[in-house]
């Protein structure tokens, strides 16, 4: 870990009330001394479900060693709303080792697809899910975009910064082809609507977003990462989301039942239906107006 990331990742723990600073601070070291003496693989637990730590390279196994649930607002609200709207599809696109469909498959009734398609990753993600039996977990080994097909990808194994590469990208000639597939066409094969959809994909959120086709509007919550977008692209992205319906971006400030307009924190934001805004204030939630 360069000085860089150690600091970062300091800052991190500082700025997570869930967590007394000296409790974070002191696991982050005990992970550089796993790391240093390479005690890999072993066990963590996040919420109800068991994880491994394959290496010494995943950044977000160390974020759970060193902070617990650490995306700790939308890791709380997504499963509280599944349980509140009565939700019953789960698609988790750029699922890495399958932190969030572990949560999210802890709720009855609902059934998860992990999307991940780096093949080391994949293998990683299927670990985590045998030894969670009983969990409604599909996990599918591909990309996700607006073609069927395939795709260049980054070849890290393990890591949750893969990405997709640009057609005539000078990387493709060491990246790794993998397949990839359109949610529309995943979705209408299974019979299955999209209701709640993380993507997470290191900038590729537009391509999966338009890979939805018509289903988009059948969204009640999704979660999507913005921040690796230029200008342009989270212009699109958010017209693409009103036209379909959806209200946002938003915050969860989960400790104070609050849909926050303010960004703030690591967390990335989450976009929600009519329906979906309303459930939320009839339990007591705060939505912000713009």
């Amino acid at each position: 870990m360069g000085i860089r990331q150690f600091c970062n990742s300091l800052a991190r723990i500082q700025k997570n009330p869930h967590i007394a600073t000296v409790v974070g601070v002191s696991r982050h070291l005990l992970w550089q001394i796993r790391k240093v003496v390479n005690a890999f693989p072993f066990e963590l637990r996040i919420s109800q479900s068991r994880l491994i730590a394959q290496h010494k390279r995943c950044g977000v196994s160390a974020l759970i060693y060193n902070q617990g649930m650490y995306d700790w607002n939308n890791m709380h609200f997504l499963p509280e709303i599944a349980r509140l709207a009565n939700l019953h599809t789960f698609i988790d696109v750029g699922a890495n080792i399958g932190v969030y469909s572990l949560i999210l498959s802890e709720v009855s009734r609902l059934m998860v697809y992990a999307f991940e398609p780096h093949p080391v990753t994949y293998r990683y993600l299927q670990k985590n899910i045998e030894i969670n039996p009983g969990r409604s977990i599909v996990a599918v080994n591909s990309a996700v975009g607006n073609v069927d097909g395939t795709v260049y990808l980054t070849d890290h194994p393990g890591s949750a910064t893969n990405r997709v590469l640009a057609g005539g990208s000078a990387e493709q000639e060491s990246g790794l082809m993998v397949p990839i597939c359109r949610l529309d066409t995943f979705c209408s094969s299974r019979n299955i609507s999209p209701e709640i959809v993380k993507i997470d994909v290191e900038g590729y959120e537009l391509a999966v977003l338009e890979g939805l086709g018509e289903l988009i509007t059948e969204i009640e919550v999704l979660c999507l990462e913005l921040k690796h977008q230029s200008k342009e692209e989270e212009r699109r992205i958010l017209a693409l989301l009103g036209g379909a319906g959806l209200e946002g971006p938003f915050w969860v400030r989960y400790g104070q039942k609050r849909l926050s307009r303010e960004q703030f924190g690591f967390e990335d934001p989450v976009f929600c239906s009519a329906k979906i805004l309303g459930v939320l204030r009839n339990n007591g939630w705060i939505i912000e107006a713009r």
